[in-house]
């Protein structure tokens, strides 16, 4: 599996906010909304309805849940308090504004009963359930002033109320590497997917992260798109072909960030196809209300401008043609490589020089950087040496950094050292930086993919800023 990655918090409203906990515990729960001091904080153990009320009476509109569980144990008592703290949830629910719930529990630990909180402007559920959860609505009944909806590791239904609560600025359905709901259940309908996006047109912030997303072919030739003139944050995570997909229904101003982090599964057939190119065939599918840069000719009509392009993955290089480039950072070794000869000052003023120690995986000559749009890079990262790359580099205008990473490197680096040095660098943009990773040829021979240790894998990456 190889993947790519292209490169809000806000506080609560302000008052008292009174932690709850169902068991001795007195964990706080991480909040990605959660900044700032938190005023008037209190925490309490739940032991009977009494004592919860007690603390529901200094509550200024927010409310912070969270349970622990030290054990799979069925524990009666532990259930108890649970209904408790829902039963008092339930009859302060109408003057809430913010509610978070989070820690450890499965669905069977709460009650049925579904809630009204028609002030509710935050939910937040962070949970790592110790159960496969079935499809649970929260809160359904009512319309709320929900503006930021953030769910971790919790199932929830595409046809939730929640999902459609018009006033929403932040979304994020996020689920962990360890728990991915799509493994157990289908990925929504394009209908429903696209129904929710059409009701939300105030969103900032939107994050899927492994929640999974329509499939392509479920996509309706003829719709309408999905307005977002104020998105801020555009991040999916899914398969490639899936997010393309997606952004072919989503309409975002250019100055919006956009994160893709796009999964491959290089040990399917159509992976003759280079990688570069179906990447580019997944954005440039008029997914922008308009062109993050203004095309100068007919041929780069199609192409956005890309400031950040990551390919991570371990990655059978053999096996993918095109854009491939894999930089593995493993434990140091020795390299005996003077790449200066004799003299090792730095020849070229206003570059900063770092030699770092690491093997790097083969990889196969690239031509195909062209296809990407790369004419807004900065950042540029490889892991293979080709003559024809000083040109490629050459026509790179916004370059500033060069990362190089070669099994044959030294010849390379000499070349390129070489025309810098003669003053041949005017086509290499602004470029400030080289970082330059070595290894020795000593240790390659008895190295390979197979026998690398997991857990020396630090980084595999191809990136540009």
């Amino acid at each position: 599996m190889s993947s790519f990655l292209i490169e809000s918090q806000a506080s609560p409203p302000a008052g008292s906010v009174v932690e709850l906990s169902a068991s001795d515990s007195q964990d706080n729960l991480t909040s990605p909304f959660n900044t700032g001091s938190q005023l008037g904080r209190k925490h309490a153990n739940i032991s009977s309805a009494t004592d919860v009320q007690e603390h529901f009476n200094v509550v200024a509109g927010v409310i912070k849940v969270h349970f622990e569980r030290h054990s799979n144990v069925f524990d009666g008592n532990r259930f108890a308090k649970i209904k408790n703290l829902w039963d008092i949830m339930e009859k302060e629910s109408y003057r809430m504004r913010a509610i978070e719930i989070g820690g450890h529990f499965g669905t069977e630990d709460l009650p049925k009963s579904k809630y009204s909180a028609p002030l509710m402007e935050q939910l937040i559920i962070d949970g790592v359930l110790l159960k496969m959860p079935p499809r649970l609505d929260l809160f359904r009944k009512g319309n709320s002033p929900l503006q930021k909806l953030y769910i971790r590791n919790f199932d929830i239904t595409w046809g939730s109320p929640l999902l459609r609560s018009s006033a929403l600025v932040s979304l994020q359905l996020v689920s962990s590497d360890h728990y991915r709901p799509w493994d157990f259940r289908a990925p929504p309908t394009a209908t429903e997917f696209l129904d929710v996006f059409k009701s939300l047109p105030k969103l900032e912030q939107l994050v899927l992260t492994n929640m999974g997303l329509p499939t392509p072919n479920g996509m309706p030739r003829d719709h309408t798109l999905c307005q977002f003139p104020h998105m801020k944050t555009l991040e999916l995570n899914g398969k490639l072909e899936e997010v393309g997909a997606v952004l072919g229904c989503f309409s975002i101003p250019p100055s919006a960030k956009l994160v893709l982090r796009c999964y491959v599964n290089y040990h399917q057939d159509d992976m003759v196809v280079p990688v570069a190119k179906r990447f580019r065939e997944a954005l440039a599918s008029g997914w922008l209300s308009a062109p993050l840069s203004t095309p100068s000719d007919k041929d780069s009509k199609q192409k956005q401008a890309i400031q950040a392009l990551k390919l991570k993955g371990k990655v059978t290089t053999r096996k993918i043609i095109g854009l491939n480039v894999s930089r593995i950072k493993m434990s140091a070794w020795l390299a005996p490589v003077n790449i200066w000869g004799e003299d090792d000052s730095v020849p070229v003023p206003n570059l900063v020089i770092k030699i770092k120690h690491v093997y790097v995986q083969d990889s196969p000559v690239n031509a195909n950087l062209s296809i990407l749009p790369l004419d807004n890079l900065q950042d540029m990262s490889l892991n293979f040496s080709d003559g024809d790359m000083l040109e490629v580099m050459g026509n790179l205008p916004k370059l500033q950094r060069l990362h190089l990473d070669s099994s044959v490197g030294s010849h390379f680096i000499e070349h390129l050292f070489s025309k810098l040095n003669q003053g041949q660098a005017m086509g290499y943009g602004n470029l400030e930086d080289i970082d330059v990773i070595v290894y020795s040829h000593d240790f390659h021979d008895g190295l390979t993919e197979d026998n690398l240790d997991e857990e020396e894998l630090e980084e595999e990456a191809f990136w540009v800023q």
